[in-house]
């Protein structure tokens, strides 16, 4: 439009210019200096309209750009408030990781004190996480996505050496259940009453001292004979003297004997449990009267039986 307005008062001057030198025109000269002002107007005229094409163009050019800014600016307000979700969420996460750690560490402490290693210092389950609490609960500005994830990691390393410990407490309780369950401390029978000690006694055959080796029991033909730990039958059978007889081995070098029964419930090689019922009373063997013959043998020596027998049936 610019140029065609350009051209248009190229034209009008020229015109002008070649009226005004006509012959025999007397205004010709007034005519030309009205010509050379109205192409100066319009020259004028011009650059107005050209400046204000440059003046729209830099406005749509700098609307172009806030709206870019403001795009950009969304763009970053929303990856701040995904980035302040995703710290939040890490930090719950932590809470509840640490929560966790404190509940392993009474656990443990507890386990400790039952396995009876509270002076020892192979599981030190009283040790505070490596984490404080107070940071990780308020995260404050200079906490960060990385940061939270390194404790988090640190976390992690902790449960799992606590795992590990409570595995092997766990172990240790039980080998030391399994070895308090096969030392015997249990009762044979629930009646009865002990009718010879361990001991030298006179013989009730030939009335002369000897050694008895166990605790007799009398009791009632029929009544059950218990296991007075747990361990492995291996003899249930016909003895000398024991009559029938039931032996019990249950490791750390214990056995026990129950001897004189009118009838055997268990095999050699069977596994029993405390408390199992392996036999019947009776007099078989060298018995005068239904009783059970109870022995206690440790590394197959005799040993006294009523320092095994606890104090309740």
């Amino acid at each position: 439009m610019i140029k065609k307005l350009l051209h248009q008062a190229g034209q009008s001057s020229s015109a002008i210019i070649r009226q005004a030198a006509a012959p025999g025109k007397a205004a010709g000269w007034r005519r030309l200096g009205l010509g050379v002002a109205a192409a100066v107007v319009l020259a004028q005229v011009v650059a107005v309209a050209f400046h204000q094409g440059a003046l729209h163009r830099e406005r749509a050019l700098l609307g172009s750009i806030d709206q870019t800014l403001a795009a950009h600016g969304t763009t970053l307000n929303n990856i701040r408030r995904e980035s302040q979700l995703h710290i939040d969420a890490l930090s719950s996460q932590l809470a509840r990781l640490q929560s966790r750690i404190a509940r392993l560490d009474a656990l443990g402490g507890t386990l400790v004190d039952i396995a009876q290693l509270k002076d020892g210092k192979e599981f030190d389950f009283g040790s505070e996480p490596g984490l404080g609490g107070d940071a990780a609960a308020s995260p404050g500005p200079g906490l960060t996505a990385t940061n939270l994830g390194a404790s988090l990691d640190g976390l992690h390393n902790q449960i799992e050496d606590r795992t590990l410990w409570l595995s092997i407490l766990e172990d240790v309780i039980q080998h030391r259940r399994l070895v308090g369950e096969a030392y015997p401390s249990g009762w044979p029978v629930r009646s009865g009453w002990v009718s010879s000690y361990y001991g030298m006694r006179r013989d009730p055959f030939h009335g002369r001292p000897a050694f008895h080796q166990g605790i007799d029991f009398a009791a009632s033909k029929g009544t059950e004979i218990r296991s007075a730990a747990a361990g492995m039958v291996e003899f249930a059978g016909s003895k000398d003297g024991y009559g029938l007889m039931v032996q019990i081995r249950h490791g750390s070098g214990y056995q026990t004997r129950y001897g004189h029964a009118s009838k055997l419930l268990v095999k050699s090689g069977q596994m029993v449990k405390r408390g199992d019922v392996v036999a019947h009373v009776g007099s078989t063997g060298r018995s005068t009267a239904p009783h059970l013959h109870f022995e206690v043998l440790k590394n197959g020596k005799a040993a006294n039986p009523l320092k095994f027998l606890s104090a309740r049936r």
